[in-house]
């Protein structure tokens, strides 16, 4: 807190020196939440992170806050995700949209079999956002349906212990195998092909 506090007070910015965070928390992601004395001031600590962050860490940078939508019926093989082309397009084709900011997109699933399927869009902006949900978003001359994608709905389960709602890099408890409910890694499990398949949950 007392670094993040000095790179603020550093700031050649008049009006940032005023600023004060009051708490700070790392994650175990190894990324840093920082609480400020008001949301005014969170807002501009934010948006004028140019001003301080690097004094913080040179490889320091603030996530911005993103809406997600889940964009449905794209044709694999017409959309690049990993291509800003594709970013400029969309933007092309949808000129009443106006200052739309995709900050990243995703397949749904990891890897689309189908010849359709659908994109997380994340968006800079809550209003543009509700209006791709309520209007559709326009590519290659098709309106494309829309819904809102919460990250918190998507199941997370550990292949450590096989329980919900956290990761293996975050689990300290004991390994349970996912074949056989073992004490083991799943890795390591010797009746994996026997087919007696046992949940490390209910044990069914």
């Amino acid at each position: 807190l007392a670094r993040i506090n000095a790179a603020i007070q550093s700031s050649d910015n008049a009006s940032l020196r005023t600023i004060k965070a009051v708490a700070a928390k790392q994650l175990p992601s190894g990324d840093i939440t920082v609480t400020a004395d008001s949301t005014a001031n969170a807002n501009s600590l934010r948006d004028r992170q140019v001003d301080w962050i690097s004094r913080l860490s040179e490889k320091a940078a603030i996530k911005r806050k993103t809406y997600g939508v889940v964009v449905h019926g794209i044709r694999v093989d017409e959309f690049d995700i990993e291509s800003r082309s594709t970013i400029q397009n969309i933007t092309e084709q949808n000129p009443g949209l106006i200052g739309l900011q995709i900050v990243h997109m995703a397949w749904l699933t990891r890897h689309p079999k189908k010849k359709e399927s659908s994109v997380v869009l994340e968006i800079s902006s809550p209003h543009l956002a509700n209006r791709i949900i309520s209007d559709g978003l326009i590519f290659n001359a098709q309106r494309l349906n829309a819904d809102l994608y919460d990250p918190a709905c998507r199941l997370r389960q550990c292949f450590r212990c096989q329980r919900y709602s956290h990761i293996g890099s975050q689990c300290h408890a004991k390994e349970v195998c996912g074949y056989c409910s073992g004490v083991h890694n799943s890795r390591d499990c010797l009746t994996k092909d026997e087919g007696d398949i046992k949940c490390g949950n209910c044990k069914g």
